[in-house]
């Protein structure tokens, strides 16, 4: 019931950090980005043509070498402009750059005329709106030369000002931009109204359309000077035209290249956000955000992979799976005109899944602490260790392998308990065991079993040793060490020392699980185990502490004294080769 309520907690606690991540800067960032890198994709495997494409007129810098006034003295060159556009007659006329505000005449008698007169020629043929200066909106007295506003009219001027998102990108498209002034439309908005178009805010689909060229300003007036008019016509009639600046001024950063003529570069002219703008509404409108339900459903849902953390070997290729379907889901929206936030969605099934695999963790890694604190001291560490990892089991047959096993039994102990009081004799037990269990598992062996004075213990399982002879043979002579150390104390206290004998037999032995379905032990059984015990016995009449058989001597490195006995008898076996060892 506890883990129950924990798993629910850990649900709920994921889903509402989920819910409340989509609201962060930090996912619009992250949504934001992936749009850009969405309509790359889009350009790139499904590329929107545009209906009726938007005419770039750019100023560039071969433009003020052909004009080598100062731009507020091009009256002459863009009367020149307007009457070319008048005789292509165009669909709509924008100007991305702000006309003269006042009259030049002092200079000249008659400058401002061919300005006027272009402007009211093309007036008469195609709608023209024009830049409103920024800081200077106040309709009722737009800062413009009087005759410039009559002829044009005060609703022909809007603002060319662009909202950049946090990242300094800009994704959006505003008809009324709202500014500290007030609000007032935009130069697109005016043009857009003009044509009919209804009108919104949104994001402008930058899938739409190939990059842009630009017809340089310059060209276009030789094109009006040489009379080419049908050229005129073929490049400028019907169609939607943007006069603006092609220079290192006026740069925004776009989330795609959308400049010909700078392949690869994001930072481009304004001129290009209107150009995009119109054709987003000519195409068929904005790009609008999906509900805010529909996204917290999908986040709702994304959360549920909490529910199968448990079982990762599945979770995780539906994890991958469901990402990938998200992913391919929102890019098939956005070029439909819909934005859907995958953050959040993505976020909530990450923390759903690999949260769950965390607490798993957690409680699993408890759940082992647990056992090792309940059960280290009743089995030999690499057992529960092997246990804990699910590598030995009760339901698990035996298996053959390589071990040496080792018996070892206190001399005497039996008349040594008769003069002690019963806790007297658990204490120094306990002392003792204290030292051998701890030379064992040092050496990588496996404690069997206590038998009252004597214990057994076995090495190459459950973990394979290299050498389980040689390893088994350190452990007994490292036992007669530390029973030295143990000895002196035990004199220091006035208790008779411990002298103890040493059994060790290699072979192959069944491994396993013995006893019934309610009780069982993990032990070893065979021929091997059997002499192994006798030769502990053995100890008593060839005196010797350890006695091994020919099988551990034979397995040994060499560097050791052993004392050949020869064949010995030993109860209820064939009589058996015998080595033996004490310390020198």
């Amino acid at each position: 019931m506890r883990r129950t309520t924990t798993t629910a907690i850990g649900f709920l606690f994921v889903l509402t950090c989920a819910l409340m991540f989509q609201f962060t800067s930090l996912a619009d960032y992250l949504d934001n980005k992936l749009m850009d890198q969405q309509f790359r994709f889009l350009r790139y495997v499904a590329p929107k043509t545009a209906k009726s494409d938007v005419v770039i007129v750019g100023i560039d810098e071969g433009t003020f070498k052909t004009f080598p006034e100062p731009l507020a003295l091009w009256h002459p060159h863009l009367g020149k402009f307007f009457a070319a556009l008048a005789e292509a007659k165009p669909l709509v006329v924008g100007l991305d750059t702000v006309l003269p505000n006042r009259s030049f005449d002092f200079l000249l008698s008659g400058y401002d005329r061919p300005l006027l007169a272009g402007l009211l020629k093309l007036k008469r043929t195609a709608p023209v709106f024009l830049a409103l200066p920024i800081g200077d909106k106040d309709k009722d007295d737009i800062p413009f030369f009087a005759p410039i506003v009559s002829i044009a009219g005060k609703e022909a001027f809007g603002m060319v000002l662009v909202k950049a998102d946090a990242d300094k990108t800009i994704r959006r498209f505003e008809s009324i931009l709202e500014t500290d002034q007030g609000a007032d439309p935009t130069l697109v908005g005016r043009m857009l109204a003009h044509l009919g178009i209804k009108q919104d805010n949104g994001i402008i689909d930058y899938s739409v359309g190939k990059p842009y060229t630009y017809i340089p300003l310059q060209q276009v007036i030789e094109w009006y000077d040489a009379g080419e008019f049908d050229l005129l016509k073929r490049t400028f009639a019907g169609k939607p035209v943007l006069l603006g600046p092609i220079l290192f001024s006026d740069r925004h950063v776009l989330p795609v290249s959308l400049a010909a003529w700078e392949p690869g570069e994001r930072l481009l002219p304004g001129v290009l956000i209107h150009a995009q703008a119109l054709r987003s509404f000519q195409q068929g409108g904005l790009i609008h955000p999906t509900s805010r339900l529909f996204i917290v459903l999908l986040i709702v849902v994304a959360s549920l992979l909490w529910w199968i953390g448990d079982r990762p070997y599945w979770g995780v290729p539906l994890f991958a799976v469901l990402v990938t379907l998200l992913l391919a889901y929102s890019a098939y929206l956005l070029s439909a005109g819909l934005f859907l936030p995958v953050t959040a969605i993505a976020v909530s099934s990450s923390l759903g899944l690999f949260g769950r695999m965390g607490l798993e963790g957690v409680l699993a890694f408890r759940e082992k602490r647990r056992l090792r604190q309940s059960f280290g001291s009743y089995v030999s560490p690499n057992v529960l260790q092997e246990i804990l990892a699910g590598k030995i089991s009760p339901g698990m047959t035996g298996s053959r392998k390589h071990l040496c096993v080792l018996f070892s039994d206190i001399r005497g102990f039996t008349k040594r308990s008769e003069s002690q009081t019963p806790e007297a004799t658990i204490s120094l037990l306990n002392r003792y065991f204290d030292e051998m269990t701890a030379t064992i598992h040092l050496h990588g062996g496996t404690i069997d079993k206590f038998m009252g004075d004597g214990l057994m213990a076995f090495f190459g399982a459950p973990n394979s040793r290299d050498n389980p002879a040689q390893d088994a043979f350190d452990a007994a002579r490292e036992m007669l060490k530390r029973l030295e150390e143990l000895n002196k104390q035990l004199s220091a206290q006035g208790i008779e020392p411990i002298r103890i004998g040493v059994g060790l037999d290699a072979g192959e032995v069944i491994v396993g699980h013995v006893g019934s379905t309610s009780r069982n032990e993990y032990t070893v059984i065979g021929d091997t185990v059997n002499v192994a015990s006798r030769l502990e016995g053995l100890t008593k009449v060839v005196g010797y502490p350890i006695v091994c058989t020919s099988d551990v001597a034979g397995a040994l490195n060499g560097a050791e004294e052993l004392d050949a006995l020869g064949e010995q008898a030993i109860a209820g076996h064939v009589p058996v080769e015998v080595f033996s060892w004490r310390p020198k």
